[in-house]
């Protein structure tokens, strides 16, 4: 799969053209940089707070940290379902661009959100679309 480098300044019809054609496209400066490294503390800080009690997670819980992926809470409205964490991704810009490429579509919810740094592979996941797994969710 070829991906396609944009600078910033690419027309939204342009980018949307290009990643109809290639698939894939790296977006340079797309998303708020403050506010994505502030998502990512938060999110390390999550992972530490599941860590230190992971004994009174369910198996299943346990099971998903174990992969480097972060439960879905069951008593509170913890950080995986924050509304919030879209914010760091609901860029007009980008928005504009997946709707050129694919029409409307919903963003994931509740996202997942894993470990996965350029040190620490073993969340690593190629590039996919949910889709496959996610078609008996109603259209509306």
């Amino acid at each position: 799969m070829k991906s396609i480098d944009l600078e910033p300044g690419v027309s939204i019809a342009e980018a949307s053209a290009l990643l109809k054609e290639h698939s894939l496209l790296i977006l340079r400066q797309a998303l708020d940089s403050a506010r994505v490294q502030t998502v990512a503390r938060e999110a390390q800080d999550a992972f530490a707070e599941l860590d230190a009690g992971r004994e009174s997670l369910s198996d299943e819980d346990r099971r998903l940290l174990d992969r480097m992926e972060m439960p879905v809470p069951q008593q509170d409205r913890g950080f995986r379902l924050r509304l919030e964490n879209y914010r760091v991704l609901d860029s007009s810009r980008l928005r504009s661009i997946i709707e050129g490429t694919v029409g409307p579509f919903l963003w994931h919810y509740p996202p997942m959100i894993r470990r996965q740094t350029p040190e620490n592979t073993s969340a690593a996941l190629p590039y996919h679309q949910d889709f496959s797994y996610t078609r008996h969710y109603p259209a509306s």
